[in-house]
Formats: C-alpha cells, structure tokens, sequence
C-alpha cells in the first residue's frame, strides 16, 4: 500500500475517532464507527496480503483495532512491513542489476572452493549475495581506534588517484577534523574524493563541515536525508556500512566509525583487505555511490582489479553486502548457516544483541548439540532499550548451555562470529533485527586463513576480562529488571 494512502488512513481513523467522543449526535456517532471499521479493515487486508506469520497478523490487527493511533505509526515506521513494495528498494534493486550485469560481461568469475566441511556455507552465501569467492587476497586485523586510525591515515596520505570513503556515523570531533583535514589537503592535491555518509547516523555533521571539504574538491553525498524520509518508512532504512578503498589497491572495513570514542575507550576491531577482495568492496561503495548521487564509476579505472594481486594462498574470502534490497535476509542467513555448520566451537562478539527466534533455535541446537557456545556482549550499553531487550532472550539460552560473558573495562562495539578454528566473519552487522532486516550492511567471511587466528585470539583476550553470566545468578534477578525487559522486548522489530 501506497505510503500516502497509508497516512491518509491514520488521519482518517483519528478523525472518526475524534467525532465519535466529541459527537452528541447518535446519527453522527454511527456514521463514525462505519467509517473506522470500513478503514480498519482496508489497512487490515494491506498486512494479511503481506503473507507474515499469522501470530504477527493477527497482533496487528488487534494493535490497529484497539490501538489505532499508535498501532498504526507503529506500522508505519516499522520499516519490515511494507518493505517488498517501497519505490526506494525497487530503485536500488536497479543500481544492482546495473552492477551485476556489468560483472558479469567482465566474466569475473568466483574461484572454485574444494572445502568439504565448509563449501556449502560458501555455495550459501555465493547465492543469496551474489559474493565471490576470492583466493588472491590478504589481510590484517587491526585492534582499536589507535592501531586502525594510524594505518587508515598512513594509506590515505599516500592515496594517487582515488579515496572513496562511506561510514554510518562520522563525527566532526577532534578526531573528525584531523580526517577531515587530510581529506582536504588530498583533494587539493588532485586526489578524488567521494564520501558517502549516513544521514541519521551522522547528524551532528555540520554544513561548515561538508562545505570545507568540498571546496576542496570531494564530492559528497548523503545516504537518504531525514527530509526525504520523515513521513515514510526510508527513515528507518540505514546505511550502516564502514568502508574505505583507496586507489583500487587497499580497503578498510569493519566495526569502526570516526569518533573521539574510539581512541579513549571503546573497544573495536577493523580490517585491511588487499587483492581481490578490494574489487569487491569497491564495487558495494559503487552501487552505493549511484544510489546516492546518480554518477555512474562503471566502465572506469575504478571498476578494475588492482594491477597487482597477492598470490594465491590458503584459503579465501567473501565480501557479503546485505540490506533491504536484497530478496533475503543476507546477514541473517549467514549466521544462521554459520551457526548451523559449526561442529567445535561459535564465538559471537556483538554490541547489540537482539536475536531473531531463528537464530536463537540455531544457538540453542549448537549448544545442546555439545557445541561451545560463547556470546561477549558489553557490559554497558550506549543504548538502554537494546541493552534490556537483549536480557530477555538470555534465559533461555543459558538453559541450553549457551555460555554469555560481559565485557568489562569498557564499551566493545565490534561485530565478529567465529566457528571452529576455520572461519569467521567481521563486519558492520550486530546480531539484531535492524542489521538483519533494516540496515545496509557489509562483512568479510574468512576461510582458513590467518585473519581467522587473529580473531580469535584477540576473542580469548577479550575473554579474560570479562565476567560469566551465571545462570543461577541472572534467574534470581529482581522483576523491575524483567520488567524493564519484557517492555523492551516489544520493541524488538525496530532495535
């Protein structure tokens, strides 16, 4: 149902409801009551013919019946709900096909994979996200703000031809001024700079900002302003990414933004790719740049492999993009298979931990399975309601064996799922429903490889000081916790 429509309806059902309270007429009353029952049941018919679960169905119903105002902003701004028919997701299902067609008139073909415990995760993946698999790749694991900063800036001085930049949250702090500067100083020089950033996410960005950075010569573009968005469901569609690619040779990617809390006290993991896996990077800050901005970089020196590749070693990679536009829940079908194709060991890192009732029957069959589970959230949250709502699915996977650890000496925001001793995957995407089926996310998924090793060895530090969630301990805890809980919990399509 068409957006306006849908708003048209609100007004219409508040309206009929004002003038059956404030009407004294019984006539006037009834004309009311017809009027909201005629509307209730046009925008109850819009949600059946969605095809959801019939629990969901039916609770919107309910919500819309006894609830319309607020039920029906809810539905409204859900973002889920209507999201196969927006005119926003069919355009960027075009900047996709634009793409993959141009892919595949370049025959850039995926490497073959003979890994028999895992080639069906990769076949998975492959499919549904359209992610080659790379062989001629290499990579570097980078801890905290300090040691990826350092690097990132380090490789943007030296930057020839190009710096394309895309982040969810860039922040025009101290340390955003020193990014900022460099930037200028590049684009002055002849270097091009294009930068993507996420309207909502970095809000506090200022028009000083920008402007000083495009006087120099950067093009920038804002994924989907608030103004576009405000009465539609594309305000809740994020683009959540972090990506850097430099000159086609080096990208970036990973948990981290561009904030002052990223050097003080946040802890965070990025990652340095070089080789094939930079073409593919590049090519999702592509389809982004086009969405944005309208300018096409296919059939260009960007749309290239770099002109020198590392040589094929164990191993590979995939670059994996999911979002809204795609006909699946990329992110979340690759835990779930991740989750699912474990035989040892599932270590999940995770700031923002609101798990689906399909990844959490994933987790608790892994555990029951004789699985070792392992969950590390923080133990603080920069986001209350997440923080509570991630409570309320702890107890039944404790009750599994699922082992849960908070992290203790400060905030942890990376995003990092490892299984056996073979395979993992860093990116932007939390284990929540916004990362699986609201944000625009991109991770890297890594076989056999050493950035593997140094994940989870960096996992077992983090381990070390963190403290274990008794499960004793978290059932004996007060009801104004579990209240807290529940109320959150029911926020959980939108968190």
């Amino acid at each position: 149902m068409n957006r306006s429509v849908q708003l048209v309806i609100v007004f219409g059902m508040a309206g009929c409801l004002f003038l059956f309270f404030e009407s004294e007429q019984s006539w006037s009353n009834g004309v009311a009551i017809g009027c909201y029952i005629l509307l209730f049941l046009i925008i109850g018919i819009a949600i059946l013919l969605e095809n959801r679960e019939p629990s969901k169905t039916i609770a919107w119903w309910l919500a819309l019946f006894f609830l319309p105002i607020v039920g029906v902003l809810l539905y409204l701004y859900t973002g889920i709900l209507s999201s196969r028919h927006s005119s926003f997701l069919k355009k960027r299902r075009e900047v996709m096909r634009a793409f993959q067609e141009d892919v595949h008139q370049k025959d850039i073909r995926s490497h073959e994979s003979d890994d028999e415990t895992y080639g069906s995760l990769q076949k998975m993946v492959e499919g549904i996200a359209e992610a080659p698999y790379r062989r001629r790749v290499s990579e570097s694991v980078l801890v905290n703000g300090d040691e990826a900063y350092d690097c990132i800036l380090e490789n943007i001085k030296k930057a020839k031809r190009y710096i394309h930049i895309e982040y969810f949250e860039f922040k025009p702090d101290e340390i955003g001024e020193k990014w900022a500067n460099i930037l200028q100083q590049k684009a002055e020089e002849g270097v091009e700079v294009r930068f993507i950033y996420d309207a909502v996410g970095s809000f506090s960005l200022t028009d000083q900002f920008l402007k000083k950075l495009e006087r120099a010569g950067a093009k920038i573009s804002p994924f989907l302003t608030v103004k576009k968005g405000l009465f539609s469901q594309k305000i809740n569609y994020r683009n959540h990414r972090k990506i850097i690619v430099i000159d086609g040779e080096v990208g970036y990617m990973g948990g981290l933004n561009v904030g002052e809390e990223y050097l003080l006290h946040w802890r965070d993991t990025h990652i340095r790719l070089e080789g094939e896996a930079v073409f593919d990077l590049h090519r999702v800050f592509m389809e982004d740049w086009y969405f944005c901005s309208g300018e096409s970089l296919l059939k260009s020196t960007y749309d290239e492999f770099a002109q020198q590749l590392p040589e094929e070693g164990t191993g590979g990679m995939q670059i994996i993009a999911g979002g809204p536009d795609r006909s699946q829940p990329v992110m979340q079908e690759l835990y779930f298979k991740m989750i699912t194709t474990a035989r040892q060991r599932v270590w999940i890192a995770t700031p923002y931990f609101v798990p689906t009732a399909d990844i959490r029957r994933a987790l608790r069959t892994a555990a029951l399975s004789g699985v070792d589970v392992r969950i590390l959230l923080p133990k603080s949250s920069d986001s209350q309601m997440v923080y509570w709502a991630s409570f309320s699915f702890m107890e039944e996977l404790l009750e599994a064996g699922v082992a849960i650890y908070q992290y203790e000496p400060s905030f942890m925001h990376h995003k990092i799922v490892i299984i056996d001793d073979d395979v993992a995957s860093i990116g932007s995407a939390n284990l929540d429903v916004r990362s699986f089926q609201l944000n625009f996310e991109v991770n890297a998924l890594m076989y056999h490889r050493e950035g593997v090793k140094d994940l989870q060895r960096n996992f077992q530090e983090d381990l070390k000081q963190s403290r274990v969630l008794e499960k004793d301990a978290f059932n004996r805890r007060p009801w104004r916790n579990r209240i807290r809980e529940s109320v959150a919990r029911l926020f959980t399509p939108i968190l």
